[in-house]
């Protein structure tokens, strides 16, 4: 199986795994990469699509590995598939590949870098860009960008970029520490001694900086005057603009020696080192680089004192804190006690409510049957009463009908006046009980 086929295999792991690796899989990945563009008989373009769903460091770590193995056709492919970016994650996997190649080739590294920014030099950074830069070049361990300055023929894409990594350093919204930002700053007038630009970018970025030195501690200024005064010379007038006049350099120690004496041992050394002017120089150089160091040093030293005055004064918030908080789970404490006892008369009330609810229902029942059985008495007292009358009408209308004729009787004068008595005696004994036939003397 091919390197290529393996990282493909790899890639398709990841993807079921949603992007997720750990150490042991981007240290494989990694080396896959440097095999596949490493071997010269594999074409490195059939792994692109592999290399999508991999994490970006993965892919940093690997590319910055083969990078100086590379021939200028391998990457210029490589770089023709780092098209523009289009989302946050193919933004991160630029900036952390540009970062990968900063010690190793600043002119890609910084035409990378001047890829992420947006297309109009004045366009703003937007916060997943700013967040990005934060996090690649000034996290954990913050990078020296000096070798950006490798291309020499302009100055354009340079500043643009330096411009961009000095307004996200200083930017207060990120809280990127102070000795980050003093190598940072440190490092872009290194470049500006050593390109001398006189380009309105250089301009505003000299000017950013001379507002973010004046929120220094002094000493932490005056190292850095003397650290680049000592180093470039010849730009003190630019280093003057932006922190005052060079200051003079720490006076050295008394030798014990006269002037130009060296020791035996050291003699032959020394004379051919005179004698090679362009090590003399180096060595100068690399000494006076020390020496700026020494002095950054003990600019360090000011800061973690600052630093300790800083934690004593956290420490004693946090024990305030500690006092508060303490204050606060007593009455929390206390609070969840009231809480306990509103909770119990809660339950109580609930159980007096259902009592409550229950004589409730137990009486809307014992009503209902009262009327049921009120109901039912009414029913059978009307009942009775009615039956009552009607005996009673009978009995009356009994003795009224004892002498009426019979039906097959002959009607006479003297039986119709019978009849007729006993008629009007009928309608009296019904107006006795309360039957009223007669409505008015013409309707009889």
């Amino acid at each position: 199986m091919s390197a290529i086929d393996e990282l493909k295999n790899v890639a398709k792991v990841v993807k079921s795994k949603k992007g997720r690796m750990d150490a042991r899989e981007r240290e494989v990945a990694s080396e896959l990469i440097v095999s596949v563009w490493k071997d010269a008989s594999l074409d490195p373009s059939e792994s692109f699509s592999a290399l999508e769903p991999l994490q970006s460091e993965a892919i940093a770590e690997g590319i910055a590995q083969v990078w100086g193995n590379l021939t200028d056709d391998r990457r210029k492919l490589f770089d023709n598939w780092l098209s523009k970016p289009k989302n946050e994650r193919s933004s991160r996997r630029l900036a952390l590949l540009s970062a990968s190649l900063l010690q190793i080739d600043g002119i890609t590294s910084l035409n990378w870098l001047n890829r992420l920014l947006p297309a109009n030099s004045k366009g703003k950074i937007t916060r997943e860009l700013g967040q990005i830069l934060v996090s690649v070049f000034f996290g954990t361990k913050p990078l020296r960008i000096t070798r950006l300055a490798e291309e020499r023929r302009g100055t354009e894409d340079l500043g643009r970029v330096v411009r961009t990594l000095l307004e996200v350093a200083v930017d207060d919204h990120w809280a990127v520490e102070l000795m980050v930002r003093y190598r940072l700053v440190e490092d872009i007038l290194t470049i500006a001694a050593e390109r001398s630009p006189e380009t309105a970018e250089w301009k505003a970025i000299q000017n950013r900086i001379e507002i973010e030195i004046k929120r220094w501690p002094q000493p932490l200024v005056r190292q850095l005057n003397r650290a680049l005064c000592i180093r470039f010379p010849e730009a003190q007038p630019v280093f003057t603009k932006i922190m005052g006049r060079c200051e003079a350099p720490p006076p050295t120690p008394t030798p014990t020696r006269q002037p130009g004496e060296v020791s035996d041992e050291l003699r032959p050394l020394v004379e051919n080192l005179v004698e090679d002017k362009a090590l003399k120089t180096l060595f100068d150089r690399r000494l006076a680089a020390i020496s700026a160091e020494i002095e950054e040093l003990k600019a360090l030293v000011i800061v973690v004192a600052e630093r300790e005055t800083a934690l004593k004064d956290a420490e004693r918030r946090l024990e305030e804190s500690q006092v508060r908080e303490s204050s606060l789970q007593a009455a929390m404490k206390r609070l969840e006690g009231d809480l306990e006892d509103s909770i119990a008369k809660t339950k109580q009330a609930n159980l007096q409510i259902v009592e409550i609810e229950r004589a409730n229902r137990m009486t809307k029942e014992n009503l209902e049957a009262d009327r049921d059985r009120l109901r039912q008495q009414i029913t059978a007292n009307a009942v009775g009463r009615v039956e009552e009358f009607k005996n009673n009408l009978a009995i009356v209308l009994a003795r009224l009908i004892r002498d009426l004729p019979n039906r097959e009787e002959r009607l006479t004068p003297e039986v119709g006046n019978i009849v007729f008595l006993q008629f009007h005696q009928f309608l009296d004994a019904l107006d006795a009980q309360g039957i009223k036939v007669r409505r008015s003397r013409g309707a009889v």
